[in-house]
């Protein structure tokens, strides 16, 4: 990290910036090495830990312990752009706005249902399937 910041519309370091964000940062690892080992060995779980304090009296948060889709996911359904000609329904597990925004700006009506939608029900989105059969859907969802 660089101390005194040089570009000209710059306010504060990114120091000062990650801290009030409460936002850990590092300093003196080498990323690209650090980025070369997950890259071989896959994701891996880990945690930070301050110098100067032990690793195992920090509490281990394993976030494959959670259903983080639910936790993300919206909890109704939302439609965004509804004079859109085409319809589209994207199933929320991390959609990006930008996603939908980009669906939008094409013409298209999106609706966004949770992670969890019935969609073997007539529920709100239901108007974007209009060509699937019970079958044909019981089959998909199997």
């Amino acid at each position: 990290l660089s101390e005194n910041p040089s570009h000209w519309s710059s306010a504060k370091s990114l120091d000062q910036w990650l801290r009030e964000q409460g936002i850990p940062g590092l300093e003196g690892v080498d990323t690209r090495s650090l980025t070369k080992k997950i890259r071989e060995k896959g994701t891996m779980l880990g945690k930070l830990v301050v110098e100067g304090t032990s690793a195992n009296d920090i509490p281990f948060d394993n976030p494959d312990t959670r259903n983080l889709v639910k936790e993300i996911s919206m909890k109704e359904p939302k439609v965004f752009n509804p004079e859109g000609t085409v319809r589209i329904t994207a199933i929320d597990c991390g959609i990006k706005y930008n996603q939908i925004r980009c669906f939008c700006q094409r013409g298209a009506q999106v609706t966004v249902v949770p992670w969890d939608y019935p969609l073997d029900s007539n529920g709100e989105a239901w108007h974007c399937f209009p060509h699937i059969t019970e079958g044909w859907l019981e089959h998909f969802l199997h």
